[in-house]
């Protein structure tokens, strides 16, 4: 049986200390709340983090309504510094994924470390979009409503952050609620944007590479240059093979992928809307030009001319 990865449930790791922390070369600000717009902060166990106000004072952080939060838990000193990074980045992009009123703005405006903590400042409709959207894929394995494509493959990023050395769970917390990206979460997305659906329908392009055992070809689809893989029965094999290399139009049961592009079609039907272009041959060009132009001479002397000058 696999041992199941803890989640943050069964953590209780504790930030350290900023002052232990630091360079001798930082400490004169380790005193200050914001240091480059970054808030450093440190505290007790995960998801309670504080910070050292211009007093020297600790003060508890909480998460504005407006911040997202990514937390790793594992032993200070052991999370790959890979790990943090990736995480930021996988979590800017589940945020540029979501629908809003405006193009995304993100910044970074809180960091922890012991543990690793870092959240994102946006605005409110994607984060309340994200904290929704998790919500789904926990238990269903659907895109969520406001979510891209793009923001399910960044959540899987997350989720792989996981595997990075010290790392023994990832969380997204919002609003002051915590969702584990576990290993179920990880498996609903995948299933969510790897799904296909089937309908009739047709598609227009150029038809090439024909394999009569198999009975397969491809088609350029006209616009996008996307290849899509074509199926036909025996019966449509002549058909097909007598296409290749014209502009067709072809039918059948297709195959879309979840950016709604058709990936491949099982061929009912076929009509060529351009014939194959004549193709050139060599013997066609021989003598185009007259001998006026090598000045008489044949072409092995007229090189040999070249080469000694």
């Amino acid at each position: 049986m696999r041992r199941r990865k803890p989640t943050f449930a069964d953590q209780g790791y504790s930030h350290q200390v900023m002052s232990d922390l630091l360079s001798p070369r930082l400490a004169p600000v380790a005193n200050a709340s914001r240091v480059f717009g970054v808030v450093l902060v440190w505290g007790g166990k995960i998801g309670r983090t504080f910070e050292r106000d211009a007093d020297n004072e600790q003060r508890e952080v909480g998460l504005r309504p407006d911040e997202i939060s990514v937390e790793l838990a594992g032993p200070h000193g052991r999370i790959d510094p890979r790990a943090v990074g990736e995480a930021i980045l996988a979590l800017d992009k589940m945020v540029r994924g979501v629908t809003g009123d405006q193009p995304a703005s993100t910044a970074i405006s809180h960091l922890a470390i012991g543990s690793a903590v870092a959240s994102i400042q946006t605005d409110q409709r994607r984060v309340d979009a994200l904290r929704e959207g998790l919500a789904t894929i926990a238990t269903a394995a659907e895109i969520p409503s406001g979510w891209s494509v793009d923001s399910v493959a960044a959540l899987l990023d997350l989720h792989r952050t996981g595997k990075r050395g010290g790392v023994e769970a990832v969380g997204l917390r919002i609003a002051g609620a915590l969702s584990d990206i576990d290993d179920i979460v990880a498996a609903n997305a995948k299933r969510s944007i790897g799904s296909t659906r089937t309908s009739l329908g047709s598609v227009r392009g150029e038809l090439y590479r024909y394999n009569g055992r198999q009975r397969t070809a491809a088609l350029s689809q006209a616009g996008t240059l996307k290849i899509v893989a074509v199926y036909f029965s025996i019966g449509l094999a002549s058909k097909v093979r007598s296409a290749l290399d014209g502009e067709v139009e072809i039918w059948g049961e297709v195959t879309r992928n979840v950016y709604d592009e058709i990936e491949s079609i099982v061929l009912e039907g076929l009509e060529v809307t351009a014939t194959p272009k004549a193709q050139v041959a060599l013997d066609d060009v021989v003598g185009l030009f007259g001998a006026e132009w090598t000045d008489g001479l044949d072409s092995v002397e007229w090189v040999r001319r070249q080469r000694d000058c």
